[in-house]
């Protein structure tokens, strides 16, 4: 039962018209639930440019700080739960992990993200009861900013709320300016002016803040359907792609050594070769550039002599070039590499990728903590590349990502500034099934390119493989789980930089200003009585 106290502690929220209370926790249960219905799984995303909003008036008008940040650790642990649950798919099907074991184990990495929401909340609540009503404006510049801290701290960017958005390009332009947060600062805008609308004592204030903020919604679309629409079409004279798609189960990793090569890199050369041997085909011009995906299983590039005969074969059969996935050597270990191989069979680039996947190819604190010691890679135990690498196919350079790379938008602009021309992508989402996973990964990439204004190619085992304009279109992608190749072409020459690319992450840096500028601001002013609140 709610009680007059709760009414007058702001622990409910009493809808005028027909005075029923809602208490503050269905607020942050409807914000988790709107978040993970804004992306993949769902994918309805009109939903993330309100789904903070339960969650923010929630937080402003609740008691204390330590309640707030309980609401936002709900609604955190609900979105990053409901929308990241594939990550048992892999433990279960290939790591023989008891399903209810690896749904509890799911709870270690979501809750960690969820206190970022918790934050978030808290610095809403603290703000709001110090400074008053118009504190709850300048909460986006919060949320912004420690997404760019989950990022900085974690090494997860999963799921930043801009990523809602990669599959509308007309409203995503923003991220050209300020990257993924330009993205997610405009969603929690409009989110924080309905919050502001609900809590301000003044209709015109409210007025005015709505009126403000759909009109930067219209600028925004409008902009962005200019940009879009007036994107030229793709020009001819660049370099041809045949990008691969073998869809090889992960399940080849338990076959031998002899099944596992001829599943994989025999099986890709026999793809390639039937795509050049198509009849009524166009004739694909040489070279033309073969790129193969990440694979489950893969071989030493630099100790292996078969697979270095099979790559050098591929290459030299028309004079093509070859970016396949190999292991490269770096000290005692191995990397996960991207090799090219030019059109005399010979090694002509690699790409040691730098940032590796917690737990599927590295395991985080091992020597640090005992029982970590015990707990196996998914996958492999690689040793990380030192830097970001271009590699150049005929005037075309291109920086190269692994998978997970995909989600570390400081790596793509890092290769852009370096001269890279075009992006490519290599990608193995097999491991994670049916899911939404596949879906999400690639609305990273998508906001890559439109971050940096690059044309991108995405080369996966088992879908979605697509080739994205520097808009962030997708000209083509392919369906999950079938054996295909694709025609493709990547151009020798890229637009301007972007101001992304230029000045990197200076939004996300302006959030974690203003974050402290917020908190800091009473110790320079003498409090005063809250007007502007109901």
């Amino acid at each position: 039962m709610i009680t007059q106290e709760d009414l007058a502690g702001a622990r409910v929220l009493r809808l005028q018209a027909g005075m029923i209370p809602i208490r503050h926790l269905s607020l942050a249960l409807l914000t988790g639930a709107l978040l993970t219905l804004s992306f993949p799984g769902w994918e309805i995303s009109i939903l993330a440019w309100v789904a903070l909003a339960p969650l923010i008036l929630a937080a402003a008008r609740e008691r204390t700080g330590p309640r707030a940040f309980g609401l936002g650790v709900v609604a955190g642990l609900l979105f990053f739960y409901a929308s990241c649950w594939w990550l048992t798919y892999s433990p279960i099907n290939y790591g023989d992990l008891p399903a209810p074991l690896a749904y509890l184990l799911l709870l270690l990495p979501t809750t960690i993200c969820s206190l970022f929401v918790g934050l978030f909340a808290t610095i809403v609540n603290v703000s709001v009861r110090r400074s008053g009503a118009w504190a709850v404006l300048v909460s986006p510049l919060v949320w912004i900013g420690l997404e760019w801290l989950r990022l900085r701290t974690l090494g997860i960017g999963w799921n930043f709320l801009g990523y809602s958005q990669s599959f509308q390009p007309a409203l995503a332009q923003s991220a050209s300016i300020g990257g993924v947060y330009a993205v997610s600062l405009l969603l929690a805008l409009a989110s924080a002016a309905l919050a502001y609308s609900a809590v301000t004592t003044s209709r015109r204030k409210a007025l005015r803040v709505l009126t403000l903020t759909m009109a930067v919604f219209v600028v925004n679309l409008t902009l962005g359907l200019v940009v879009t629409l007036r994107e030229p079409a793709e020009s001819s004279g660049g370099i041809p792609v045949v990008a691969l798609q073998p869809n090889i189960p992960p399940s080849i990793i338990s076959g031998t050594r002899e099944q596992v090569f001829v599943g994989s890199y025999i099986h890709l050369a026999r793809m390639g070769r039937a795509e050049f041997d198509q009849l009524n085909a166009p004739e694909i011009p040489v070279p033309a550039l073969i790129v193969w995906p990440e694979m489950p299983a893969n071989f030493a590039y630099d100790e292996d002599p078969e697979a270095r005969k099979v790559l050098s074969v591929v290459a030299r059969q028309r004079g093509d070039y070859v970016l396949a996935n190999a292991l490269g050597v770096i000290g005692q270990g191995h990397s996960n590499s991207a090799v090219l191989i030019g059109p005399d069979g010979a090694l002509a680039g690699q790409y040691d990728k730098v940032r590796l996947l917690p737990f599927g190819e590295y395991v985080p604190m091992r020597g640090v903590l005992p029982l970590v010691d015990r707990i196996p890679s998914l996958m492999y135990d690689f040793t990380p590349g030192t830097r970001v690498k271009l590699v150049e196919v005929e005037g075309v350079r291109i920086g190269a990502s692994i998978c997970f790379e995909s989600s570390f938008p400081e790596l793509a602009r890092e290769a852009r500034r370096s001269g890279a021309t075009a992006f490519v992508n290599l990608t193995n989402d097999a491991w994670f099934g049916p899911t939404p996973m596949p879906r999400q990964h690639l609305a990273h990439s998508v906001m890559r390119s439109i971050e940096n204004g690059v044309d991108q190619i995405r080369v996966t085992n088992a879908g979605y493989s697509a080739r994205i304009s520097p808009t962030g279109q997708m000209l083509d992608v392919t369906d999950l789980f079938v054996e295909t190749s694709r025609r493709w072409e990547l151009p020798r020459q890229a637009p301007p930089a972007t101001l992304y690319t230029r000045f990197g992450d200076w939004l996300p840096l302006l959030g974690v200003a203003a974050t402290i500028a917020l908190l800091a601001a009473p110790l320079f002013r003498s409090r005063r009585p809250d007007t502007d609140m109901q």
